[in-house]
């Protein structure tokens, strides 16, 4: 597959001869016209496809804009959600085909710089709410005020059900040198196991911290 750049009439899409255009996550593709092939799939190939399908389940709509700002530091020509997608297929997919499954610790939502969330700590005080708390790990305030000082920036809490399939995302949940969150769950999650992970943003959003898997808990 190639990329192209844009041209004088814009976008382009559509076949020609052996060629096929295309905008592909927001890149301009090239790629040949596959061939027709009775040749029935090999063993890794059919485990590949599994990976790829499993992984796109998960990654869906719901949790898609975590991997804009999570990723945003990436090599030119790929997208931030690609380069998590990505890794995410290739370290937390298990097993051996046909028996994959995801391996919740292993999936990453940030790379980057910043220091990560430190001793996190989950529990279940409340119906419905996961109580996150952390350590502030960022050197005491400066002064004058640093407009980026890393005890503003700004916690993502993301926690998911496998057994509903659901979300529960608070992007900006409060600031480092807060040391808690409660992250209120929908209530049809009562008795069901959920994984969450934690990651930090910088207050002008340009930087983030590498995502930490904080647990699993049982949500009252």
């Amino acid at each position: 597959m190639g990329k192209f750049k844009q041209g004088i009439l814009g976008d382009v899409s559509g076949r020609v001869g052996n060629a096929v255009f295309a905008s592909w996550r927001g890149i301009n593709v090239v790629r040949e016209r596959p061939t027709p092939t009775t040749k029935p799939a090999t063993l890794p190939e059919l485990a590949a496809r599994a990976a790829f399908t499993l992984m796109n389940g998960f990654m869906n709509e719901d949790c898609a804009p975590l991997f804009k700002v999570g990723f945003q530091s990436v090599e030119k020509g790929m997208t931030p959600f690609n380069k998590a997608f990505s890794l995410n297929r290739r370290e937390a997919v298990t097993g051996v085909y046909p028996a994959l499954s995801i391996d919740y610790s292993k999936i990453v939502y940030a790379r980057g710089k910043l220091l990560s969330v430190s001793a996190v700590v989950l529990a279940t005080t409340v119906d419905a709410q996961i109580d996150v708390s952390w350590e502030n790990n960022a050197p005491a305030p400066v002064v004058p005020a640093d407009p980026l000082d890393p005890n503003d920036d700004r916690i993502t809490v993301v926690a998911y059900c496998p057994v509903k399939q659901g979300w529960a995302i608070r992007q900006g949940a409060a600031e480092r040198s807060a040391e808690g969150y409660d992250l209120q769950v929908p209530a049809s999650w009562a008795g069901s196991v959920v994984h969450v992970w934690c990651y930090f943003v910088r207050s002008d959003g340009m930087k983030v911290s590498d995502s930490v898997y904080a647990g699993q808990l049982e949500v009252q």
